[in-house]
């Protein structure tokens, strides 16, 4: 998905993923969501180290509890 939006994305964009401070240290009552953030982690990773992360960076957001 994010490789189709590339043609889409005007100059300057940015691609922001959500991810959550359980895909890093993961929660054992979380067990689904926390495999799911951290998938998020690693593409947002494998986004920046192909041609796209050299126009429009890819970054995550992981926020902790609030």
């Amino acid at each position: 998905m994010t490789r189709a939006a590339l043609d889409h994305l005007p100059e300057k964009s940015a691609i922001i993923n959500v991810a959550s401070i359980s895909g890093l240290k993961g929660n054992g009552h979380l067990i689904d969501y926390s495999a799911t953030k951290g998938a998020i982690i690693a593409l947002t990773y494998s986004a920046r180290s192909v041609p796209c992360g050299e126009k429009i960076p890819a970054n995550r957001v992981a926020s902790g509890p609030v």
